[in-house]
This record gives C-alpha cells, structure tokens and sequence, in this order.
C-alpha cells in the first residue's frame, strides 16, 4: 500500500531535541525554538538568550542541529583529545558566512545515546578555518565544548558581548564605505584634507568605542553632520592661509576645532533615547587627548579630576573652539617643557 511511513531516524531527531532542550533550558536563562521535522531551509531553529537581571530577551542565536546514535570518536590533537564528527554540510556556515541573518550561529551533535551534546560557535575564526567550497567538512570539538548548563550561558553572553565589538567594527567599516562612496560621488568631490580628516575621525572613533565599553550597534551616525563639520574646518584653514599668512595650522588647532563642533553639532546619537550618555561630549575629550597620545602617553598622566571638569564645561557651559585651542596649546606647552608645535610661515 502506498502510505508514508514514520522515519526511524525521526525519533533519534527528537530524542536529541529534548536532550538539547533540557540543557539549555535548566538555569531558566535561555528559552529555545525548536520544532522537529523542521522544512526551514540552511537552520534547525533559533534560543533566546535573556538578561540575568530582568529576564529581557538579550539576542537570539540561530542553530544547526545534528543527532548520533554512536559515540564521537576522538583524535589527539596536539595533546588535547577532540571529538569528532564527520560529513557535516556546508550549508548553514555558507548561510552564515553569507550573512543570510545577522544572527550569531552555534553548531550542536548530540551523542543521543549517552545523552552528550557538543556546540561550536560559528564566528569569523570557523569560518576562516574551514573550507566552505566543500559539501561536507568535519567538526572538531574540545572538552570545553561540551554542553553544560552550568558554564553555557556565561559562554553565550562571553560571544555575546565580543560580537559588539566585531559588530561595532563592522558598522565603522560601513561608515568608512560611506565617506568613499561621498569621496566618489560627492559634486563637488571632497578634497584630500577633509577626506584624510574623516579617515582620521573613523579611526578615532573606533579607538573610542573600544576603550569606552561602548556598543556601536546602539548609536547612530549623521555622515551629513560630520561632512559639514570638515568643510566648516576647511574654510577655517583658507581664513588662516589668507589673513595670517599661514601655510598650514597645526594638528592641535585641527582637533579643538573639530572637538568644538562635534559638542556643537552632535553627529553620534545613541538609537535608545532613554541613554543619558553625552556620548558626543566624551568622543570630544577623547579626540582632544589623542593628539598627545602618541608624544606624552597623556591618558596615563592626565588628572582624573581635569576630564570630569572639562567634561562639565562642555555640557553646560559654551566654550569657544579659540578657548579649546588654547587650552591644548597650553596642555602641549606643559608637557614638552616650552615646545610650540604650530609655526607660522611667511610668505
């Protein structure tokens, strides 16, 4: 009789999910979205991680499962037993790499007979160490990829909080295309100063984001603000060229200028209007000790008490970019023991 019939391995399937399940639901910190039999093309499903404090959903990671009916077997490598796991499909680290979601992606094999799982994150270090022009490639794991609810969720929340950071990178990567794209298109085009500024201010940027603990993926940037802010520092320097005789201003002039229209200005916005962060105040500050960090080591020798203060100036009180200039110039002063960097050449 032509009637479908169940599939054996359809409850070796289910098995692994209420094993899987079961672990990762245990500490009552991460809610799973499995579904057996699942036709979703290149994953398995999908967990919510949630916040340890409020139990708000934190991110959601997409899976690719697979179940064993036999134990992995091992392999010494360099020392350290792995276990194995053969003729795992490419597909999901293509559907991954491809960025088909920006989701981060984990890999479990249960070994549903001992009712052991193992995961693999699926980073940018997978992705580059694996071939993905195969069908199959094969899965190594360590002992600390062994699932266990215990130590997980501090694992997840570890990559968690990295992806941030590669995120953060990510969206300066983003923005620098953008000030390519505006290099390119732009009528007229922007000249090499303000474009070496804006590469400079990327930069600047990303140091600050990193130093800062600060999640980028949560601000927004206005390009149209920052592009205004370099052609509003490019007219300073036709003024100066042509009223006072100088052939170029120096870098400290450069950054108190910037540093006074990005309080003035305000081009980064955090996208939770509820974040009192004076983000733009602090990224000032911070551009204005960069320009000594190379000459003096200054954020190791800069009076706590200093920053607080000029951080209060610059919310509260409206302080000129002349006023900046002369307070880094005095800074430079002090610590080069009389040494002016700007110098102005006669024609």
């Amino acid at each position: 009789m032509n009637i479908g019939k169940v599939n054996p391995y359809d409850y070796q399937e289910a098995e692994g999910m209420r094993i899987l399940t079961s672990v990762l639901e245990q500490k009552r910190l991460i809610k799973t979205y499995f579904s057996e039999n699942d036709k979703t093309p290149n994953q398995d499903g999908h967990f919510l991680v949630n916040n340890i404090k409020d139990n708000l959903p934190e991110k959601e990671f997409v899976v690719q499962i697979k179940t064993s009916k036999n134990p992995l077997k091992t392999k010494n490598i360099d020392g350290i037993q792995h276990f194995i796991y053969n003729g795992f499909e490419t597909k999901f680290c293509n559907y991954i790499n491809k960025k088909v979601t920006e989701n981060p992606a984990i890999i479990f094999v249960i070994d549903v007979t001992n009712k052991i799982t193992y995961w693999k994150y699926v980073g940018y270090e997978f992705l580059k160490s694996v071939n993905l022009e195969q069908e199959t490639i094969t899965l190594e794991f360590s002992n600390s990829e062994i699932l266990c609810a215990d130590t997980f969720y501090n694992d997840i929340t570890k990559i968690i909080f990295e992806r941030r950071y590669e995120r953060s990178k990510e969206d300066l990567n983003n923005l620098n295309n953008a000030f390519e794209f505006l290099n390119i298109y732009s009528k007229p085009p922007l000249d090499d100063n303000i474009y070496g500024q804006l590469k400079s201010l990327y930069n600047i940027i990303e140091l600050f984001c990193r130093v800062s603990n600060i999640d980028y993926s949560q601000m927004s940037v206005d390009i149209s603000k920052i592009i205004e802010i370099a052609n509003i520092i490019k007219r300073k320097e036709k003024y100066y060229k042509f009223f006072h005789d100088f052939t170029n201003i120096s870098d400290i002039r450069t950054v108190a200028y910037w540093c006074y229209w990005i309080v003035k200005m305000k081009p980064l916005l955090f996208i939770n209007t509820q974040n009192k962060k004076r983000i733009n105040e602090k990224l000032a500050i911070f551009f204005m000790l960069s320009v000594f960090e190379n000459k003096y080591k200054i954020f190791t020798k800069l009076d706590k008490k200093f920053i607080k203060t000029l951080e209060y100036h610059l919310i509260y009180h409206d302080i000129s970019q002349e006023s900046l200039y002369i307070m880094l110039t005095a800074i430079d002063i002090i610590l080069n023991n009389g040494g002016i960097h700007e110098k102005k050449d006669k024609k």
